[in-house]
């Protein structure tokens, strides 16, 4: 699937894809959204022309979600869409989203979840921990968070790369 353009400002953009939009004999309205950089995640549903939700087989009543990746490209603004099913290789979507919406890809999903967990993470200096496929880690500094890697200091900025602690 290809980007869009067409649009003056971020604003303008966000408010047109979370805006109620019409297909056919239905409408697709936004449940919830919000910003994470330029990544706006959308949970959506379809109603039909009464308001009433179109359900379908899971038990979610046809809610699914969405990633818009926001670019700007000469002054024109943008978006590229990303269904869940597609399993997009961004994981910042809001966990209480996954609540919402019908499961459609279940290994993006826990991708999400470990997200999240590895962003409530505490280190302590001093400790090593296993790292990416890199090797082992010792916690130099805190904020920003640094470690010590093969004789080189390095701001660790992912903290997902971050394994098991092996500090005793």
């Amino acid at each position: 699937m290809g980007s869009y353009y067409g649009y003056p400002n971020r604003p303008a953009l966000v408010a047109e894809l979370t805006t109620r939009w019409q297909s056919g004999e239905k409408y697709m309205e936004t449940v919830a959204h919000t910003l994470r950089g330029n990544v706006l995640w959308a949970v959506h549903r379809w109603v039909d022309a009464e308001g009433q939700v179109i359900s379908t087989s899971d038990d979610r009543g046809g809610h699914f979600i969405y990633a818009y990746l926001l670019q700007v490209h000469g002054g024109d603004w943008g978006y590229k869409p990303l269904e869940e099913s597609s399993g997009p290789v961004y994981y910042t979507c809001p966990l209480k989203y996954l609540d919402m919406a019908a499961e459609t890809h279940p290994r993006w999903r826990e991708k999400v979840r470990n997200y999240h967990r590895a962003k409530k993470r505490t280190f302590e200096i001093g400790q090593w921990y296993e790292y990416a496929n890199e090797g082992i880690v010792r916690i130099s500094r805190i904020n920003p968070l640094c470690g010590w890697l093969d004789g080189t200091e390095y701001r660790l900025t992912h903290k997902e790369w971050i394994g098991e602690c092996l500090t005793a």
